[in-house]
């Protein structure tokens, strides 16, 4: 009998160890053998996903690498470029004489060219249109074309209620140098006794009386423009290329009434290099002298016949 007891209580302790063990083994596998196998098939997913990048990578290297052996790069082109529009360092004199007197030659035969003004001292290009009148045979000139704006006045313009926009270019005309101004009939209407002064960035201001009351010579959605010709000295057009012009005041004589304005830098800017460049073209055609560092190339049209 007692053995029977002691068989049953071994028994009884025996499958009792053995639920613990199951039980234990079970929290075990829960907590340590799941995240592991959770964190093996993160680490494979991220394996996976990480190949698929390279393999991107992959492809666009080698498609670069084939773009870039058919396809020329800025800088390439760039070089190219250079090497075709700048002139070699050995270029002689004489090479030079040629390109100018081609210049004097082309404008004697056709009687008028279109030019190119460069200089490394400006931030944008000029175009001018330079001919010979064929009654008085004298020289006149005006700009076409402002970097990339195509007109041969330069727009001081604000996009301001009750704002007067004024519209401002140099040309040589009869052999004599003139401003030309133009604006809105509607904002400003120029008549013949008003006045336009100039104030320079060293407070000398330039005062002009308009001669002839403004004509039309455009028109478009915001209006008429009317453009007046104002003579200016040679003592103006040299004091334009030496100081900006800040700011501007139109004083109607008949309404005592005036519009004052300040320029923006960027048209100061291209108001002073404008005037630059209308001087390099005065000497170069008048006195057959060039201006140190700024270039006056002819411009060839080339005619497509379709």
């Amino acid at each position: 009998m007692l053995k029977l007891n002691l068989f049953f209580i071994i028994t009884i302790l025996m499958k009792e160890n053995i639920d613990s063990f199951l039980m234990a083994f079970a929290i075990t596998f829960i907590i340590v053998f799941i995240p592991l196998f959770l964190l093996f098939n993160n680490n494979e997913e991220k394996k996976k996903e990480e190949n698929k990048k390279k393999k991107k990578i992959l492809e666009r290297n080698k498609q670069t690498e084939i773009e870039e052996k058919t396809i020329p790069t800025e800088v390439e082109e760039e070089e190219k470029q250079t090497k075709v529009e700048e002139k070699p360092n050995n270029q002689s004199l004489k090479d030079l004489k040629l390109e100018k007197e081609e210049l004097f030659s082309e404008l004697e035969s056709k009687g008028m060219i279109d030019i190119l003004i460069t200089s490394e001292m400006f931030d944008y290009s000029y175009h001018a249109h330079v001919q010979i009148d064929d009654f008085t045979g004298k020289l006149s000139f005006m700009f076409t074309n402002i970097g990339d704006y195509t007109y041969d006045k330069i727009a001081d313009y604000e996009d301001t209620l009750g704002f007067c926009p004024m519209y401002m270019g140099f040309r040589y005309e009869n052999a004599k140098h003139c401003l030309a101004i133009a604006t809105y009939k509607e904002s400003l209407e120029i008549n013949t006794g008003d006045k336009l002064l100039l104030l320079l960035e060293d407070k000398e201001i330039m005062q002009y009386e308009i001669k002839e009351n403004g004509y039309r010579i455009n028109s478009d959605e915001d209006g008429i423009v009317t453009e007046s010709v104002i003579e200016i000295s040679m003592y103006d057009l040299l004091k334009f290329t030496e100081k900006n012009i800040i700011k501007w005041r139109y004083i109607k004589t008949t309404q005592l009434r005036q519009n004052t304005w300040t320029i923006e830098k960027e048209i100061s800017i291209k108001l002073k290099e404008m005037a630059i460049a209308y001087k390099a073209i005065l000497d170069l055609f008048t006195k057959k002298t060039d201006t140190n560092n700024i270039s006056i190339q002819l411009i060839e049209y080339v005619v497509i016949n379709e």
